[in-house]
């Protein structure tokens, strides 16, 4: 019990402390969402808004899991290490994703077309036809 305590402690100490100082780095970068002039114009009022602030998340994740081990004294579980894994990579694409945003300056949509064919139990897929919104997904 003290393990679980201690990991919701320092996670949300982290998290608090984090997320104003990640948005003070985020703004300074100039790092803000792109809204594209297409969508509603409802949603013009979030340009600029910082992403990647789910970073600051995971960060109190993994601090507080550690520092829940490190109070117990004890080996992290195979289990509690592939669920970390797991949140480190989903928040590796959601970073990677907020990065090509951000620094190619545009929030198109891409576009998924492709053909297939199957003979038998080999199907095939061509996904030439599809492209990211400026066209350099080929």
């Amino acid at each position: 019990m003290i393990a679980v305590l201690t990991a919701a402690v320092v996670g949300l100490v982290v998290s608090i402390l984090g997320t104003p100082a990640a948005i003070r780095l985020l703004v300074r970068h100039n790092y803000g969402q792109l809204i594209r002039d297409d969508g509603p114009t409802s949603h013009h009022v979030k340009r600029g808004t910082p992403t990647m602030g789910g970073a600051v998340i995971i960060l109190a994740v993994v601090a507080g899991y550690v520092m829940a081990h490190l109070v117990r004294l004890s080996q992290p579980s195979a289990s509690g290490l592939l669920v970390l894994f797991l949140i480190i990579g989903l928040g590796a694409v959601g970073f990677a994703d907020d990065f090509i945003k951000i620094t190619k300056a545009a929030n198109l949509l891409p576009t998924a077309a492709f053909t297939s064919s199957c003979l038998g139990l080999v199907c095939t897929f061509d996904p030439t036809a599809s492209a990211d919104g400026d066209g350099s997904l080929t």
